[in-house]
């Protein structure tokens, strides 16, 4: 059987547009329909399935899937645990995702708003090569500082790395994994360096604009800055304690976060547009 290639620029453009969908969907109606796609398409419930670890293999049958994300994943494992030092880190996870989501979403709500209602992320940089980047506004400086800071955490970045202290709680909730398991980990926190910095370039600062020559070296030159300032941040300042990162999240990156919606709404106003 013959197999051809997709063509790149359409193939990205369908990833995006899937992806924007997915997001959509997360934001509108949380978790659970993504989860149930996933099963759909997955093993059914009743099919025979092997866990393997460093333990001896475990046999069983699959039941289903968590009602919500990695987090709870490892929260049940660090509860199979019983280890008091994975346990705290269960809990310090818990508590970041429960404070920096809020300024995350309100962040990512501001082009959404300058955009007209548009959720898709083609149609997002297709509003920003007309009219401009979003990251060039009032609006969008503050939503970028804001959605810098939430990803230091949600990559367990200092100075909010209290889940995985190493020095403290000897990783925390991963302090009982090794071997592939820790391994897909890490790997997966390694991919996010590079998709969550590139997810903010596209979302806030126009991606790529085309891509030819010039628009994919600018873009790799946002992608660059944001490294560079996440990286920053993570070696010149020191970690912070769990209630501070949480009171952080929960006031000052969430006040911001709400003044940069209510100036997106201004500036989406028929007077200020004119």
């Amino acid at each position: 059987m013959d197999f051809s290639p997709p063509e790149p620029v359409g193939f990205a453009g369908a990833l995006l547009d899937a992806l924007g969908k997915r997001l959509s969907q997360l934001a509108a109606q949380g978790f659970a329909p993504i989860r149930d796609a996933w099963l759909a398409r997955g093993p059914a419930p009743g099919t025979p399935v092997t866990i393997r670890g460093n333990a001896a293999p475990r046999a069983g049958r699959f039941a289903g899937a968590f009602p919500a994300s990695l987090v709870h994943e490892i929260a049940s494992s660090t509860i199979a645990s019983r280890n008091p030092l994975a346990s705290v880190g269960a809990s310090r996870e818990m508590k970041l995702v429960i404070g920096y989501e809020l300024p995350f979403l309100l962040a990512m709500a501001v082009p959404v708003i300058k955009s007209g209602g548009e959720l898709q992320l083609v149609k997002l940089l297709e509003y920003q090569a007309q009219s401009g980047a979003f990251a060039a506004s009032a609006s969008g400086i503050i939503a970028l500082i804001v959605m810098i800071l939430c990803l230091q955490a949600k990559m367990a970045l200092v100075p909010f790395d209290q889940a995985e202290a190493e020095t403290e709680v000897m990783g925390g909730a991963l302090i009982e994994y090794s071997g592939p398991a820790l391994g897909i980990y890490k790997l997966t926190k390694m991919l996010m360096f590079y998709a969550a910095p590139m997810f903010v370039v596209v979302l806030l600062w126009g991606g790529f604009g085309t891509l030819d020559t010039r628009g994919i070296v600018l873009g790799i030159v946002k992608y660059l800055v944001l490294v560079v300032l996440i990286t920053l941040i993570r070696n010149t300042n020191p970690r912070v304690r769990i209630e501070h990162a949480v009171k952080f999240f929960w006031g000052t990156a969430t006040l911001l976060a709400l003044a940069a919606v209510l100036i997106a709404i201004v500036e989406s106003l028929p007077s200020a547009a004119q």
